[in-house]
């Protein structure tokens, strides 16, 4: 169910803030997993509120498109230690994603990100985080 919750596009924030997947949610993946259960149609609503972008699929579980944001264990994921660690790295050091108003999605340094979410409406930035 984690990787569901992350690889709908639901959240993508690693908790050290530095960076994510092509979500631009922010929510926290519980530890406890009756709380997990708890969230997901919490956070699945926000995310149907999100500006539409071209892409995705209907699901039979969801109200809106469900669009993958993660399959990093696939790109990460290979035979050699260092192609892994090479990729690992690479995912790492890739910022994190934020979405603008027009509904494309933008990677950028977590500082950025920070300013951008700040200078949101309450109403806007408690779409894509706990506020």
């Amino acid at each position: 169910m984690r990787c569901g919750y992350v690889c709908a596009g639901y959240t993508g924030l690693h908790p050290s803030g530095k960076w994510s997947t092509w979500s631009p949610g922010r929510f926290p993946i519980p530890e406890d997993d009756d709380k997990l259960i708890e969230m997901i149609p919490k956070v699945a609503s926000l995310y149907g509120q999100w500006p539409i972008i071209e892409g995705g699929f209907y699901h039979v579980l969801m109200d809106a498109k469900l669009r993958t944001t993660c399959a990093n264990c696939q790109f990460i994921c290979f035979p050699d230690p260092e192609t892994r660690k090479k990729r690992y790295k690479m995912l790492t050091k890739s910022g994190v994603v934020i979405q603008k108003n027009d509904g494309s999605l933008e990677a950028v340094t977590p500082e950025e990100a920070q300013e951008m979410l700040r200078t949101m409406s309450p109403e806007k930035r408690r779409l894509y985080e706990e506020v």
